[in-house]
């Protein structure tokens, strides 16, 4: 009896099974930022592109997720004492994981021509996420 109302409830609310993937990504995203020490700046302009990228990225698995909008992030914000590889072992991937999603999901899908590798494209990547996200400065 329970099993079958337990059955009858996913047909009617299917949301109920699912998880809440977004949240899931800021926190690790949160990890990141304290792991590594990384500003407020960094959480607030990592929030802008998870919000805007989003539809693109969250089919993939929430770590690669979490790991390519960390790492546009720090192409935003011009962070390099942190390797892109330390951000990718951290949370379980490889780097070519994140290349992908940068290459395929965001680049290609939105015909943007140019990209190669995250590292030959810092540029492209840096002028494309500033024109299509709001960064908001505060000096806190």
């Amino acid at each position: 009896e329970v099993r079958r109302l337990f059955r009858r409830s996913i047909e009617v609310y299917p949301e109920y099974l699912k998880k809440n993937r977004k949240l899931i990504v800021q926190n690790q995203i949160r990890s990141i930022k304290d792991t590594f020490q990384f500003s407020e700046e960094f959480g607030r302009t990592s929030e802008a592109i998870l919000d805007k990228f989003w539809m693109l990225l969250g089919s993939t698995t929430e770590s690669v997720v979490a790991g390519t909008v960390c790492i546009l992030t720090m192409i935003v914000m011009d962070i390099k004492n942190h390797p892109i590889s330390e951000i990718c072992d951290s949370l379980g991937f490889t780097q070519s994981a994140v290349n992908y999603q940068i290459k395929n999901k965001i680049f290609e899908k939105l015909h943007i021509p140019g990209f190669k590798t995250i590292t030959s494209s810092r540029e492209l990547i840096k002028e494309f996420i500033k024109k299509n996200i709001d960064i908001k400065k505060t000096n806190s």
